[in-house]
């Protein structure tokens, strides 16, 4: 087990305990519930609150997090590229697939490719970055359209609610004739969908057992994405 800073741990854990509770916590239940002396929870607690990373009500003595965690919060969602994150995954989907992977944001009633590892198949799917593509058509842009609040698009609300349920949509010559695709959602840490992930290619590979295969691993590099921008997946 490597070795870590004790003092920095136990902070961590109260900072951790914090941010699970939706309202201010007393230093008592807060050292019951880690089980942390109450000499080492003060020192940590009055450290944390100088730093502006926990607030202490001056009535009750409850803590809550503190404002300064939301300039570590900016800056880094100001750091995050979707695109870096996304680009070792997409390459090993390419890769595993053998179909061009791509990866769209939406932009008002379209979607953006920002992202693409074209397939290594003499036929493949070819898609530019900066492509502009309506959200009605393709995999990509039902996902998209699937998990947006409110939207000018008239689509039936039982295709949106299949989409939502499998983790996934596809498209079959519904863009580009010939030309099929899968597309799974990316979502950040405020479970919020901020881009979807597409493997397209020839409609006459997108059958059978490989259909199935490009579903699932699309699916999976999505997850994993989703996870390094910071989501949890709740249990249902």
């Amino acid at each position: 087990m490597e070795k870590t800073i004790r003092a920095l741990d136990r902070s961590i854990d109260v900072l951790e305990y914090l941010a699970s509770q939706n309202e201010e916590v007393r230093i008592s239940e807060i050292g019951q519930a880690l089980e942390m002396p109450s000499s080492t929870l003060l020192r940590i607690t009055h450290t944390l609150e100088l730093r502006g990373l926990l607030v202490k009500h001056p009535l009750t003595g409850g803590f809550r997090l503190g404002p300064r965690l939301l300039y570590y919060s900016r800056s880094l969602l100001n750091s995050i590229d979707y695109r870096q994150v996304s680009r070792e995954l997409m390459k090993k989907l390419r890769d595993d697939t053998k179909e061009t992977v791509s990866l769209y944001i939406k932009q008002l009633d379209n979607r953006v490719c920002i992202e693409k590892f074209e397939g290594p198949e003499p036929l493949r799917a070819s898609i530019q970055i900066g492509d502009i593509l309506p959200l009605v058509s393709g995999g990509a842009g039902k996902v998209l359209l699937a998990y947006l609040n409110q939207s000018r698009i008239e689509v039936p609300q039982s295709v949106l609610e299949e989409i939502r349920g499998r983790g996934y949509a596809t498209s079959h010559a519904e863009y580009q004739q010939g030309v099929s695709s899968v597309a799974a959602p990316i979502f950040d840490f405020h479970d919020n969908v901020v881009a979807a992930l597409s493997v397209s290619g020839p409609s006459s590979r997108f059958q059978g057992d490989h259909m199935k295969e490009i579903i699932e691993k699309a699916k999976f590099a999505a997850a994993k994405i989703s996870i390094a921008l910071g989501y949890e997946e709740k249990v249902k």
